[in-house]
C-alpha cells in the first residue's frame, strides 16, 4: 500500500487574523481531525521550524497551535530550513502533496532536483504579488524586490496549481505581471476564502450616533484618507458617527492622524491597533455600518466576517469585493462624496439598511463560510493526489 502524505506550509502561526496565515488557520479549523475521505494520508503541519502531524480527533486547533514551539529562524533561514524538511519527508512517502500558505522562497528550494513524487500547491494571497507590496511598502523597487519577483516566477512555474482566492485575485495578479498571465491562468484555482459560522445579532441597539467600523492596516492600499475625506464630508451633512478602525499602525499613521486633526473629526476615531479576533468580531456584532474604502482588492477575510455578522457594508465596487456581496449591491462608492451620501441614507434608513445586512449574511453562509472553503482545498488535494 503506497504511503501519501499532505504537509501544510507556513513561516509562522495560522492565526485568526487575516492574509494567508488566517486563511490558513480557518481552513484547519474547519477540517479539524475529519480525514480526506476516501483517501487515508498523514496531514503535517510544517509551522515556522515545528513539524507535527495533525492528530484525527481530541483537543482543539487552539490549543495545538499554542503548543507548538516554531524556533528561531525567520526569513530566507526559515524557508531554506522548510526546503531541506520537506525534501527529508518526500523520501518517507511515495506520493507527497505540498500546500503552502506563505512562503515565497521556498519553490526553488523544495523542486530543484527534488523527485518526482511531490505535489506542490502554491496559496496565493497577495495583491499582485508580494515583489509589488514590498516595492509600495518601500517606495521602490529595490534588490529585495527583484528577487522575490524571481522566486514568485518559479513558484508560478515549478508548481502545480496555484490558488486564488478570486478571480479578481487572479486579474490583478495577471495584470501585473503580464508576462506570467498563460501560466497563472492555466494552473489557477479559483477557491473563495471562508470564515467562522456565528449567529447573527436578532437586532441592533437603537442608537443616535451610527457606529461605523473599519478593519484596515494603515497602508495605502487600503484608501483611509479617502475614508477620513467622506468621514468629514459626512459630518458636514449633519451625520452623526463614531469610528472604529482595527488595523496595524505604520509610519502611515501619522499622516492619517494629522488628516482627520485638520478635518476637526480627531474625537470621533478610535484607532485601536491590532486586536484579537475575538475582539473584532465582538466589535463587529455592534456595529451599524462596515465602511471598507479599499484601492487593492484580492479577498478580505474582515469583509466576509462583516457579512457574516449581518453588519450594512459601505464598499469600493472593486472586482473582489463585487465577488463578494454580488454585482448588484445598492451600497457601493468610489468617491468621498459618494461614500457620505451612503453613509447619511444609512442613518436615516436603520430598517432597511439591517434588511441589507441579513441578505449579506445569507449569501455568506451560501457561499463563504471556512466549510464550503475547506471542501474546495480538499478536492483540489484529493484529485492531485488521484493524479
Amino acid at each position: 500500500m503506497k504511503k501519501t502524505a499532505v504537509v501544510y506550509v507556513c513561516k509562522g502561526k495560522p492565526s485568526r487574523g487575516g492574509g494567508g496565515l488566517g486563511v490558513a488557520y480557518n481552513y484547519l479549523s474547519a477540517t479539524w481531525g475529519k480525514p480526506l475521505e476516501p483517501l487515508s494520508v498523514d496531514h503535517i503541519l510544517l509551522c515556522g521550524m515545528a513539524e507535527k502531524l495533525l492528530p484525527e480527533e481530541g483537543g482543539s486547533l487552539d490549543d495545538f497551535l499554542s503548543a507548538l514551539d516554531t524556533g528561531a529562524k525567520h526569513g530566507a533561514p526559515l524557508f531554506v530550513w522548510q526546503a531541506f524538511r520537506l525534501r527529508q519527508i518526500a523520501r518517507r512517502y511515495d506520493r507527497l502533496v505540498i500546500l503552502s500558505f506563505a512562503p515565497y522562497y521556498l519553490w526553488p528550494l523544495v523542486s530543484i532536483g527534488a523527485g518526482e513524487n511531490i505535489v506542490a500547491i502554491h496559496s496565493e494571497h497577495s495583491k499582485g504579488g508580494r515583489h509589488h507590496e514590498l516595492a509600495e511598502e518601500t517606495g521602490h523597487f529595490g534588490w529585495r524586490a527583484r528577487f522575490i519577483e524571481w522566486c514568485v516566477g518559479f513558484n508560478f512555474r515549478d508548481t502545480d496549481r496555484v490558488v486564488f482566492p478570486s478571480r479578481g485575485a487572479l486579474n490583478l495578479f495577471t495584470e501585473k505581471n503580464p508576462h506570467l498571465k498563460e501560466i497563472a491562468e492555466r494552473k489557477a484555482a479559483i477557491t473563495y476564502n471562508g470564515v467562522a459560522v456565528c449567529e447573527a445579532p436578532p437586532s441592533r441597539p437603537a442608537s443616535s450616533s451610527l457606529r461605523i467600523i473599519s478593519v484596515a492596516h494603515h497602508v495605502r492600499e487600503k484608501g483611509l484618507d479617502q475614508m477620513l475625506k467622506a468621514l468629514r464630508l459626512a459630518t458636514e451633512g449633519g451625520v452623526d458617527w463614531t469610528l472604529l478602525n482595527y488595523g496595524n499602525r505604520t509610519e502611515l499613521t501619522e499622516s492619517l492622524l494629522a488628516q482627520s486633526e485638520a478635518a476637526g473629526i480627531t474625537n470621533r476615531i478610535d484607532f485601536a491597533g491590532l486586536k484579537p479576533q475575538a475582539e473584532v468580531r465582538a466589535s463587529l456584532a455592534e456595529a451599524d455600518v462596515f465602511l471598507h474604502t479599499p484601492v487593492v482588492v484580492v479577498f478580505d477575510l474582515s469583509l466576509l466576517e462583516a457579512m457574516m455578522h449581518a453588519v450594512p457594508i459601505v464598499i469600493t465596487p472593486l472586482e473582489g469585493n463585487r465577488e463578494a456581496l454580488g454585482e448588484d449591491y445598492p451600497l457601493y462608492a468610489t468617491t468621498p462624496e459618494e461614500f457620505a451620501a451612503k453613509l447619511a441614507w444609512i442613518a436615516s434608513h436603520r430598517a432597511e439598511a439591517l434588511q441589507l445586512g441579513q441578505a449579506l449574511r445569507e449569501r455568506a453562509l451560501g457561499k463563504f463560510t471556512d466549510g464550503a472553503m475547506a471542501r474546495h482545498y480538499a478536492d483540489l488535494i484529493r484529485s492531485s493526489l488521484e493524479a
